[in-house]
């Protein structure tokens, strides 16, 4: 069944008001399954409710992958393995600008050249020499004049890259792993012939061993300052007992199932009321009212029955008298002879 987010909160606020001094942040809902609803806000939070989902199927991972690594070795029930994570559920974009002074290229380029050369032309005001008097016109001096003039302007950039990167979330930021490993146990037998079992610890090189395979499982990263933590600790015993079932009574059956009981016999009481009330009154209506209807005798039911087969029955054209007679005299020629007899002794016809 799914709850809704709405369904969740109401019924945080109904646990948190029926319980004197219970506030609906220190409230955690989760279902059947162990998946969690809803957390308590607060300071000592950093997930959301998916985000810690989230961390915990990465636990449950990392922690089946070192099970499934020893539990081969050293047998079930002989390791115990926790996984601690933090994610990194931040999002962040990283823009970079990079500058290539090996490569340069042309952005602009923009040239001006200028020259002229030999004398320079004369120059003055227009009208000058015939505001002069005769014999008077000065003469001009000639320089050689050389005038060269070149520009040129080049604009050079340095090539240059963005690059835009987005980092992901949910990414692990750092593993914590602690695992216990139980020893072996060996059977010795002591001075006075009786068996014992005695704890025998496991030797360094292969309790390192062992850490070295679980780094590899987990991926442990020296860069991200990852700990893997493992320890040999003989483990304690645990008998498990199985209760015996109480023997049932009919008082103990009829008090755990008294719901049911009731349930199915009020529903037995209604069908027996139905019928009382309302199934035999109209039983009884129906029979009164088919004995006062007029019955018919069986030979007007044999009649009826006959005239309803001529009716479905292809129509024969009718036999004639003679047909009749000469079928009655085949049949039965001395039955034939004594009525033919009779009719004369009636008719005095007779010889």
């Amino acid at each position: 069944m799914y709850l809704s987010r709405m369904q969740v909160n109401g019924i945080i606020h109904l646990v948190a008001s029926a319980v004197d001094g219970l506030k609906p942040k220190n409230i955690t809902i989760i279902n059947t399954d162990g998946k969690i609803l809803s957390i308590p806000i607060g300071n000592s939070f950093k997930y959301t409710a998916s985000q810690l989902g989230y961390v915990h199927e990465i636990e449950k991972n990392l922690e089946g992958k070192i099970n499934s690594m020893l539990i081969p070795v050293v047998g079930i029930g002989n390791i115990v393995s926790k996984v601690y994570v933090k994610v990194n559920f931040s999002r962040k974009t990283e823009s970079q600008l990079i500058y290539n002074p090996n490569t340069t290229a042309i952005v602009s380029q923009q040239t001006y050249s200028s020259s002229s050369t030999g004398a320079v032309r004369p120059y003055g005001i227009p009208g000058t020499k015939s505001n002069l008097p005769p014999g008077k016109i000065p003469i001009q001096a000639v320089k050689p004049s050389i005038h060269t003039v070149k520009k040129e302007t080049i604009n050079y950039d340095v090539s240059k890259k963005i690059e835009k990167i987005s980092y992901p979330t949910g990414t692990i930021k750092r593993i914590y792993a602690s695992v216990l490993v139980n020893g072996v146990y060996k059977k010795i037998k002591s001075s006075k012939g009786k068996f014992s079992m005695k704890y025998v610890p496991r030797s360094s090189s292969e309790m390192s061993l062992f850490k070295n395979i679980i780094k590899t499982a987990i991926g442990y990263s020296k860069a991200s300052k990852d700990e893997v933590v493992i320890a040999n600790i003989p483990f304690k015993k645990m008998l498990y007992t199985i209760p015996v079932p109480p023997k049932k009574t009919i008082k103990s059956i009829i008090e755990s199932n008294f719901s049911e009981i009731v349930k199915y016999g009020v529903i037995l009481l209604g069908v027996i009321l139905i019928i009382l009330l309302i199934l035999r009154p109209l039983m009884k209506y129906i029979m009164t009212y088919e004995s006062k209807s007029p019955a018919r005798s069986s030979e007007e039911e044999r009649l009826e029955a006959l005239d309803q087969m001529k009716r479905e029955s292809p129509s024969k054209p009718e036999p004639s008298m003679k047909d009749i007679a000469t079928n009655i005299v085949r049949s039965d020629p001395e039955a034939a002879a004594n009525y033919v007899k009779n009719l004369l002794k009636e008719t005095g016809r007779e010889t």
